[in-house]
């Protein structure tokens, strides 16, 4: 199979189900690699007006010219030959629009028609991915909005939490230099972190006081049941180790599964640190309200013991992010 590169513009406006859907790209990279079998190369060139456009050809092509042509047919949505490449358009779903080109040997008896048949079915197959790749992601959204709206039917405070922690914990995440697709990941466990806690009596949720024995045992099996709740959505599967492992610490000391260090799952670290920082500014029954500098002060002391020391760089961005209505 051929080796594969990818070539993106270095201005991005916003993320694109391309980055955003870890299945997308690999299912992508089957096409070309079967359409440069067929020819002597090949590339996909998808364009949008929200993100940046994003190329992904078959190493034997890789350096060759592809810009202009690509610009051709997809605002043209016709085909193109020039020689030794035939390009067919690619419509994907809303503002999408792309060119696959396939090159060939220009010599070969017929070659046009042969290729553009050829042409026209790998964009056709990767029109189809990029709108299944649409509705997979609408679909993880829709699955995430509906566990909140049941989340806030039970308590609407522990679902305004929840939107809070997604934000910071995108704050985060950012700040870290995740990708896209982590991102979203991130995002979504964050905003499902507590979904758990539709188990728990809403008198223990908005208890003034300590909780008894029996409530902090019901208290504590959110994030497992979490867990649960989101493997029954398909689309939510990927979010499970966020949700499951928000309350361990660093020094294995937390819970359900009392992890230690590095093996805490990366997203359920950053979950856990936005959920803290969001406890400790709002307050707590037995505790007033912060500011945000005096959480961050409080969270530094528990780097090490409750957070990874490499997260100790991330905080200003907890900070900052209070700024953002």
């Amino acid at each position: 199979m051929p080796v594969l590169s990818r070539v993106n513009s270095p201005s991005a406006l916003s993320a694109s189900s391309w980055d955003r859907d870890p299945e997308l790209l690999p299912q992508v990279r089957t096409v070309v690699a079967e359409a440069a079998e067929v020819g002597t190369g090949a590339r996909v060139v998808v364009l949008s007006a929200r993100s940046e456009p994003h190329v992904l050809a078959s190493a034997r092509c890789a350096h060759q010219p592809w810009i202009s042509l690509a610009l051709q047919v997809a605002e043209s949505g016709q085909p193109l030959f020039q020689s030794g490449v035939v390009a067919s358009p690619i419509h994907g779903v809303d503002d999408t629009l792309g060119a696959f080109l396939l090159y060939c040997d220009p010599g070969k008896s017929g070659f046009r028609g042969a290729y553009l048949k050829f042409a026209r079915a790998f964009a056709s197959h990767v029109e189809a991915l990029l709108s299944a790749s649409v509705e997979r992601l609408a679909a993880m959204h829709a699955a995430a909005d509906a566990l909140v709206r049941m989340l806030a039917a039970h308590d609407p405070a522990t679902a305004r939490h929840s939107r809070v922690v997604r934000r910071l914990a995108r704050a985060l995440g950012v700040a870290a230099g995740l990708s896209p697709a982590d991102l979203l990941v991130l995002e979504l466990g964050a905003l499902l972190h507590d979904v758990g806690k539709v188990t728990v009596p809403v008198e223990a949720l908005r208890k003034d006081g300590a909780l008894s024995p029996h409530e902090w045992t019901q208290m504590r099996l959110h994030p497992a049941i979490g867990e649960r709740i989101v493997r029954d959505a398909p689309r939510l599967v990927g979010v499970a180790p966020a949700i499951r492992h928000h309350h361990e610490r660093w020094d294995g000391d937390g819970y359900p599964d009392r992890l230690l260090g590095a093996a805490i799952p990366s997203h359920a670290q950053l979950v856990g640190l936005a959920d803290a920082y969001e406890a400790i500014r709002i307050g707590r029954p037995y505790q007033a309200p912060r500011t945000p500098e005096e959480a961050i002060a409080e969270l530094r002391l528990s780097i090490g013991r409750q957070f990874d020391p490499k997260h100790a760089g991330l905080l200003t961005a907890l900070s900052a992010t209070d700024l953002v209505p």
